[in-house]
């Protein structure tokens, strides 16, 4: 229960940002997944179903049809885990998926796309990176290096830099090894 104690308490909008706080925390817990469902179903298949509970949108790395829900039907996902069964993309676009959500995204993902998302901040997305929860992603549909101070942006560009350069250091490494390959054949 809120206590009012300020005249200002009493106005319009304090009590319109008081509603959407208490909104907003209800539409977090909604999203928090339990342990028992996580090892049941696995990370892919919980955030897939989340995401397409919210409206979204994903494809999984053995096919390239999007899966989403239809004129409120369930969107058809697979019933159990399988390794074959990698979220990839996740189209999230014009949802309401919180960050609390993130930290179960798997390490394969490759592109997640939050345009028009209300739900989340520049900076939540900045976190979500720094913390390494999704080493390779690509993020479309939001500035997250917007809300930073500089130490932070440098440290971001940081990762970014170092990642590319580690990605190209293998396509050598591959390409060597291939030429190699073909030289002995």
């Amino acid at each position: 229960m809120l206590k009012l104690t300020a005249k200002k308490d009493y106005d319009l909008e304090s009590i319109y940002k008081r509603y959407r706080q208490k909104a907003f925390q209800k539409h977090k817990e909604r999203q928090k997944i339990s342990g028992e469902i996580l090892n049941r179903f696995g990370p892919d298949l919980v955030i897939a179903r989340l995401v397409c509970d919210l409206g979204g949108r994903v494809k999984f790395s053995d096919s390239d049809e999007w899966i989403q829900n239809y004129r409120n039907l369930p969107a058809i996902l697979p019933q159990t885990f399988e390794e074959e069964h990698k979220l990839t993309i996740i189209d999230a676009s014009g949802t309401s998926i919180c960050y609390e959500a993130f930290e179960h995204f798997r390490k394969h993902l490759k592109h997640l796309l939050v345009e028009s998302n209300p739900q989340i901040e520049d900076k939540e997305l900045a976190c979500l990176l720094l913390e390494d929860y999704v080493p390779k992603l690509h993020v479309t549909g939001v500035d997250y290096l917007g809300k930073l101070d500089s130490e932070q942006k440098e440290h971001i560009l940081k990762l970014v830099d170092d990642q590319q350069n580690e990605e190209s250091k293998i396509d050598t490494e591959c390409s060597e090894t291939e030429n190699s390959n073909k030289a002995h054949n």
